[in-house]
């Protein structure tokens, strides 16, 4: 008996032991700090102190003239003694297309506006400025002639009528692709990403080759198309019959 005892009082000092050296290892409970600005690995530190030797604290930011646009924001602003070091901002881009036959300019989009880089995106420049604000635009580049299509329709969950641009010089000047006037404003508009834009309407289907005039309607079966796209030669469309849906 005294023989358990002693081993169970040997490991219950080796409990509270290893116990107290996690509770050394772990930070100390704090309230929450302030946003700071850390180098992460490998890189520069974003600010450097001329004096003060706390951390850099990073203040909002007034909001930029050309929010969702394609000029850079702002840059954050720091405590009294401290300065940036290698700040490169840019627009907030969603996706960035390569775009031309020689890979000549990138053809990005934000949430909505159209940007063209021509120096790899160290600097951007609008596109179809005169086209004001797009809802959720996207930007796709038709492989077989080098095309650039742009789609602003919105989301699934705030759909906008379709607005369609096309550009076949690498983003340097656009055309507006108007849609067949009897699709209307709840038509969707997908490519294949090869050579042809579809736009669909209800169980109705048109297309335009290289952005050109659109050729259609062709009739889908069913009652109604809620989901359509499209890979090369090949279409996939979600169609109701009866009561149930269909791919």
């Amino acid at each position: 008996m005294d023989v358990r005892r002693s081993r169970r009082s040997s490991l219950a000092l080796a409990v509270l032991a290893c116990a107290s050296l996690a509770a050394c290892e772990r930070p100390e409970a704090t309230a929450p700090r302030r946003p700071s600005i850390e180098a992460g690995p490998a890189q520069r530190p974003l600010a450097h102190a001329a004096s003060a030797p706390e951390r850099p604290v990073a203040r909002p930011a007034p909001q930029g003239l050309d929010e969702g646009g394609c000029a850079p924001p702002p840059p954050p602003v720091t405590a009294p003694g401290w300065s940036f070091v290698g700040y490169v901002p840019g627009p907030a881009l969603r996706e960035v297309s390569v775009a031309g036959r020689h890979a000549e300019a990138l053809v990005a989009t934000t949430e909505r506006a159209v940007c063209v880089s021509r120096d790899w995106g160290a600097t951007w420049a609008p596109a179809l400025a005169d086209a004001g604000r797009l809802a959720a635009p996207t930007a796709v580049e038709l492989e077989a002639t080098h095309a650039v299509v742009v789609i602003a329709q919105g989301t699934t969950a705030e759909p906008a009528a379709p607005r369609v641009f096309v550009s076949r010089d690498a983003g340097r000047a656009w055309e507006p692709l108007a849609l067949p006037a009897e699709a209307g404003a709840r038509a969707r508009v997908f490519t294949d990403r090869k050579r042809t834009v579809w736009a669909v309407a209800g169980t109705r289907l048109w297309r335009s080759d290289d952005g050109g005039a659109w050729q259609g309607p062709r009739t889908l079966p069913g009652r109604d198309v809620d989901g359509f796209d499209a890979c090369g030669p090949v279409l996939i469309a979600r169609v109701q019959l009866a009561r149930d849906r269909y791919w």
